[in-house]
């Protein structure tokens, strides 16, 4: 019968039957698998997120403006916007409401690829726009992200950064 599964047992010596032993197998690789994904869907390294993270400070600091603090909810919104320029070979703005529970005052967002962390940085430094989102003193909470993957031929780093004021 479907559902009932019969386990060998010392004290009568039952044994459970194939199909149930099959079943019951393949529940714990559904498991396992779903637990594998969810341990894996953040590629970013804790290294990455704090150079990325620590550049955009540093810059602020530069300019006399406070430090942003790390906000996990923007953390993987970013991840996950990251992946998706990656996976499609793209580079757009993310509809910046999805995925933030807070009731926000203002929110930015950088996107971009290069080479590395700091090229990528640096060409945001270099533009008007990305610039005032790094320099905004509006800003509190920062999320960011950063990972590689072959597009064109070519590995490309990207990162998103994204910015709030509650």
């Amino acid at each position: 019968m479907f559902g009932v599964l019969r386990r060998h047992s010392a004290s009568t010596g039952e044994r459970e039957e194939p199909a149930a032993r099959k079943h019951r197998l393949a529940c714990w690789l559904v498991v396992l698998s779903v637990l594998g994904i969810a341990l894996t869907s953040c590629e970013t390294t804790r290294a990455e997120r704090d150079y990325v993270i620590g550049l955009i400070n540093q810059s602020r600091a530069a300019y006399g403006i406070h430090p942003l603090i790390e906000n996990g909810e923007l953390d993987m919104k970013a991840e996950r916007w990251a992946q998706h320029l990656r996976d499609t070979c793209s580079l757009y703005h993310s509809h910046l409401p999805d995925g933030i529970s807070y009731y926000w005052l203002k929110l930015g967002e950088n996107v971009g690829y290069g080479g590395s962390i700091g090229t990528i940085h640096n060409a945001y430094m270099a533009s008007s726009g990305h610039r005032a989102n790094i320099l905004d003193p509006a800003f509190r909470y920062v999320g960011a992200a950063s990972v590689k993957g072959y597009c064109g031929g070519y590995l490309r780093t990207y990162t998103v950064q994204v910015f709030m004021r509650l």
